[in-house]
Order: structure tokens, then sequence, then C-alpha cells
């Protein structure tokens, strides 16, 4: 039998966009904004029809509201968007392409001084566009990860840890809650030819001598904090952890518990309505 989807029509701001992608429900493959209202954007929201459509409290949760449901028969409906898709500058060394190997024109390649990451759009994983993940990818190049070992937690696409490969940390771990997600950045290893550990679980399956130099989160509050004290205990001396996923309004409360695990602020980067920051262990 053909694998069926679910198709959601609904309404939400731009913030509640930002809140769905960031804590999906369960089933979630990707969303399309295919209209901007006044009273909100108009969007698809695509699922796996194997799993339970989410409850109307979701969608008044994230302060808008559900208009319709259809059943779709399998197809590649990323296919229509990778074919207009176009590769994105990240930071200052960075192009993510979210084409299929294959879809660019033979002679396409980064600008100089650019590393392509290849992260096809091919379900909910992001493929770096996303201001909190760009927001990560600049903090990084800030730290000089030469020889330092580096945990990505909350990989999704490995677009993290593959950045820090590139910037010469050795090892790079990547952990991984959702399982699928964790398939997909194993599969992208491949398309870069960067090898980093992939482990499907939390920062509690890591082992109580792991160490980390840097640690490296972009996921909303929600999920980080229930981790901040494995991710204390995770870092080396002089370690840092980099976060980020975090809505500029909620960064003052974010900090105030970050300071209970004794993780302090050394830098920060804003990009629209998102945060991120570089939080260092306080003496």
């Amino acid at each position: 039998m053909a694998r069926r989807y679910q198709r959601l029509t609904v309404e939400l701001s731009r913030a509640g966009e930002d809140r769905l992608v960031a804590d999906p429900p369960s089933g979630f493959l990707g969303i399309e904004v295919v209209e901007e209202r006044p009273e909100g954007r108009r969007l698809l929201v695509w699922l796996d029809a194997g799993f339970p459509e989410p409850a109307e409290e979701l969608w008044s949760r994230l302060g808008g509201r559900l208009l319709s449901t259809r059943q779709i028969p399998e197809e590649d409906w990323m296919a229509g968007w990778r074919s207009r898709s176009e590769p994105l500058l990240a930071g200052e060394r960075f192009w993510l392409d979210p084409r299929e190997p294959g879809e660019a024109p033979v002679d396409d390649g980064p600008p100089p001084g650019r590393w392509r990451l290849r992260l096809p759009a091919r379900q909910a994983f992001g493929v770096g566009s996303h201001e909190s993940t760009r927001l990560a990818l600049e903090l990084l190049e800030g730290e000089n990860l030469s020889g330092l070992a580096v945990l990505d937690v909350g990989t999704g696409t490995g677009i993290l840890a593959f950045a820090a490969l590139l910037e010469g940390a050795s090892p790079v771990m990547a952990l991984e809650v959702d399982p699928l997600a964790a398939i997909a950045a194993g599969i992208n290893r491949g398309l870069n030819d960067l090898w980093p550990a992939v482990v499907a679980g939390t920062c509690a399956c890591l082992g109580p001598r792991a160490r980390y130099d840097r640690v490296v989160a972009n996921i909303i509050p929600e999920h980080l904090e229930p981790e901040l004290p494995a991710i204390r205990r995770l870092l080396a001396p002089g370690g840092a952890l980099v976060a980020s996923g975090i809505l500029s309004a909620e960064a003052s409360a974010f900090l105030r518990v970050a300071a209970l695990e004794g993780l302090t602020p050394r830098r920060s980067r804003t990009a629209g309505e998102w945060t991120a920051f570089v939080l260092g262990v306080s003496a």
C-alpha cells in the first residue's frame, strides 16, 4: 500500500510558525508558506498519515487555527521546492546547498573561500535557512575550534557538526533524539564526506568520562533547559556552550536558568526575532 500524508492548511503568525518548526508534533514532515494574509500566514503543514492529527489545542497554543485537512497519496512533495531553490550564504565561510546531488549545473560550485554543505531538502530537519541556525554558524566561526572536541546537541541534518569539522574540530559528536533526523544526518555525512559520530539519544547516553571543549545546541529553551545540567557536566575546563534557537523575548529568562548551572554569556548575536549566545563556565 502506498504511503499517505496528511496536508493541513493552517493560519499562523511568523512566531507561531517558528515555534511549530522548532517543536514539531509527531509525524511532522515540513511546511510550505502559500499566502501572506493580514490575519496571519497561510501554511500547508505536512504530516505522516501514520501519526494522529495534532489536537486543535496545538494551533490555539501557537496563536493560529486549523482551516482544513486532506489525505495525500505518496509523492516527493519537496521535489518542486528543491527545483526552485538556490544555495544560501551563511556566516563568512559556508555555502548551504539544499539541492539533491545532480540537480545543480555541472559547473556550479561555492564562491571562492566558502565550503559547500549539501543538505538536501527531503524532510523537516532544515537546510540551514533558519535564522537560529545561521546565528549558531556565525558564533561557531568565532570560536577557533581547531583541535577542540565538539558536541552538537539536536543535530538535525548534521549541519553544525559538519561546520565544526570544517573549522578544524576533532572529535565531533552529533546527538539527535529523533531517530529519523539521526538517520538523515548519517546520510548527509556521505554527501559531504564529513564524518562526525552520530548517535540517536540525549546527553544522558554519553559516558561519565565524556568531555567536550564546545557544545553547540540549536534547540528551543523548552528542550535545551532540561539538558543544561548534563551539558555543564560534559564541558571540559574552559569550555563553552553555543546556544541558539532562543527567541529574543525569552533570552533573559533563558540566561537566568543557565546561570543556575554556572553558565554566563560571553558573546551574543541577534537576527530577526532570535538570539544566540556563547556561554562560558563562571568561576
